[in-house]
C-alpha cells in the first residue's frame, strides 16, 4: 500500500475513533479518484438523513487530508454501498421523469438534491434527444427542472 492510501486510511478510522465510531475501510483508487468504503454497525447514524452525514463526514476528512497530503485527489466516501444505490435510484427516477415529460410535454422539478444528486440526474438525461435539463435557484433553494428540449 502506497504511502498517500496509508494515510487516507488512518485518517478515515481516527475521525470514526474521534466520533466514538466503529469500522472499517477498504479503500481503491479509480481515475482522479480515491473511493473509501465504510462498513460499520453504525451505518445509520454515519449516513444520517439523506445521506447529510456521510457529506459531512467525507467534507471534514478530505480537509483534514488537505492539510496532512500536499497533492491529493478527492476522497469519495461511501458507507455500505448508499451512495451506489442512490445514485442508481436517482437515475431511475430521472428516467421515469423524463419519460413523463416526454409525454406530457410540460416540466418537471425535483426539489432537495444535492449538488452530487443533481449532477447524477444532468448526466443521466444528457444523451436523451428529447430533454433538457437545468438547475435554477441559490443554496437551500436550488432545483432541478427536467423539460422537453425546445425545437430549433
Amino acid at each position: 500500500m502506497e504511502e498517500t492510501e496509508k494515510i487516507i486510511i488512518e485518517q478515515a478510522e481516527k475521525l470514526l475513533s474521534l466520533l466514538g465510531l466503529e469500522g472499517s475501510c477498504r479503500l481503491h483508487k479509480e481515475g482522479d479518484y480515491y473511493y473509501l468504503e465504510i462498513e460499520s454497525t453504525d451505518s445509520a447514524l454515519l449516513i444520517g438523513r439523506y445521506g447529510a452525514n456521510l457529506d459531512a463526514f467525507e467534507l471534514i476528512l478530505n480537509l483534514i487530508l488537505a492539510k496532512k497530503i500536499a497533492v491529493l485527489e478527492k476522497v469519495i466516501v461511501d458507507i455500505g454501498g448508499f451512495r451506489k444505490r442512490r445514485e442508481e435510484q436517482l437515475i431511475s427516477l430521472a428516467q421515469s421523469i423524463a419519460q413523463k415529460v416526454t409525454e406530457s410535454g410540460r416540466f418537471e422539478v425535483l426539489l432537495n438534491l444535492s449538488s452530487r444528486e443533481r449532477r447524477v440526474v444532468h448526466l443521466a438525461l444528457s444523451q436523451d434527444p428529447n430533454i433538457e435539463t437545468k438547475s435554477e435557484g441559490e443554496g437551500e433553494g436550488r432545483r432541478l427542472i427536467i423539460q422537453p428540449k425546445r425545437q430549433t
